[in-house]
């Protein structure tokens, strides 16, 4: 029984996580889980009742699949919001590429000092930190952590204090970076109306899109009429690196 019950748990283990990947890879989290374009992506939301027995379980069983799959290159991790929705309670798991999270915090080194984190603090207390932050430092934090260009994260920045106080909404366009999902609508950011994109702009798109046509291409490798085995996929990466 225990033998049985124990290869249930594998399995079942085995299919969420292909899920889970699958998701994080068709969309934005492929750029921190396969590159260092973003240093952290959201690639799952749990809703939960706060101290329910099968909430409880299930974040139990999301924290164990992000240790399972986490590696020395990239970190899993649950971080709650500091909201509710709908009388729930959300916990996100995200993706950290640690090379980059490090790197991007020092790249805005006075900024983070200021809330108390530096490179060496852990991604999921930086997170939490950042999620619990004053408004515009909570806009800017992410920003920086979802790896938008600095100009983009000031412009949102302003627009958003510059609405809070006139009540006008700040015009804007968006710049689309493109991912298996989908061409727009996705890996996206603000920038001030007719802006005309720059080398910034256009290094991180085409960095992106050589990341997405070789994810592509592996997609194809890794395919059965089951669905894309992810997990084995993201191990594989790891082992020809």
């Amino acid at each position: 029984m225990a033998t049985r019950q124990a290869g249930h748990y594998t399995r079942m283990h085995t299919a969420l996580a292909d899920s889970m990947l699958t998701k994080a890879l068709d969309y934005e989290a492929l750029y921190s889980l396969l590159d260092t374009l973003k240093p952290i992506r959201s690639i799952l939301t749990i809703k939960m009742n706060p101290g329910t027995p099968v909430s409880t379980d299930t974040i139990i069983l999301y924290q164990q699949l992000c240790q399972e799959l986490s590696t020395r290159q990239v970190q899993l991790v649950a971080v709650p919001f500091r909201q509710a929705y709908e009388d729930k309670k959300l916990v996100e798991l995200y993706a950290v590429n640690l090379h980059r999270y490090r790197s991007r915090i020092n790249e805005h080194a006075a900024f983070f000092a200021k809330l108390g984190i530096t490179s060496e603090t852990p991604a999921v207390q930086t997170i939490t930190i950042v999620e619990n932050a004053d408004k515009y430092d909570r806009w800017r934090g992410y920003g920086y952590l979802f790896g938008y260009p600095a100009y983009a994260v000031d412009f949102f920045v302003q627009a958003g204090m510059t609405q809070d106080s006139t009540g006008e909404f700040v015009k804007r366009d968006f710049f689309q970076i493109p991912v298996q999902a989908g061409e727009k609508g996705h890996f996206t950011y603000a920038m001030p109306k007719g802006y005309t994109p720059g080398v910034a702009d256009s290094t991180l798109y085409y960095k992106a899109l050589h990341t997405l046509q070789s994810y592509q291409q592996l997609r194809g490798k890794y395919t059965s009429p089951q669905g894309l085995h992810a997990r084995k996929l993201w191990a594989d990466w790891f082992k020809n690196r």
